[in-house]
């Protein structure tokens, strides 16, 4: 509604400044699309502001779920596991690719070394792809 009021009220004086000859109608278009613009932001901004409380909501309901103990006890002779070490391999692996941009990679060799969370590999007249833990 205030958008509405807003271009009434400048195409109003606007138009009266037009036909008095103290604003050109380029610059009027302009006012118009600075107008646009300063709403347009609102409206857009509108939907993150409406689901921000659900948001909210959802941490606090997080955050209560994380700080409940476990009800399933452990065992009493349950062993501790060590920790896990070690890389992972693919040598010559074979994928069956569906579609062309995946025969581009449909033998992989990789190996990510232990502790290693980020790796870049090309293979000679392939695209570089990434990998993420």
């Amino acid at each position: 509604m205030l958008g509405y009021l807003g271009q009434a009220a400048l195409l109003a004086i606007g138009g009266h400044m037009v036909v008095e000859h103290q604003l050109s109608i380029g610059a009027l278009v302009a006012f118009f699309l600075y107008l646009n613009r300063v709403l347009r932001t609102d409206s857009a901004a509108r939907p993150a502001v409406q689901h921000l409380p659900a948001g909210q909501a959802a941490v606090v309901k997080l955050r209560t779920l994380f700080s409940v103990d476990p009800s399933t006890p452990e065992a009493a002779g349950a062993t501790e596991l060590p920790p896990i070490e070690g890389e992972i391999v693919f040598d010559h692996g074979h994928l069956r690719p569906t579609t062309p941009l995946l025969r581009s990679c449909a033998i992989i060799d990789l190996r990510i070394a232990a502790g290693e969370t980020s790796r870049s590999w090309v293979r000679p007249g392939r695209v570089s792809r990434r990998w993420r833990s």
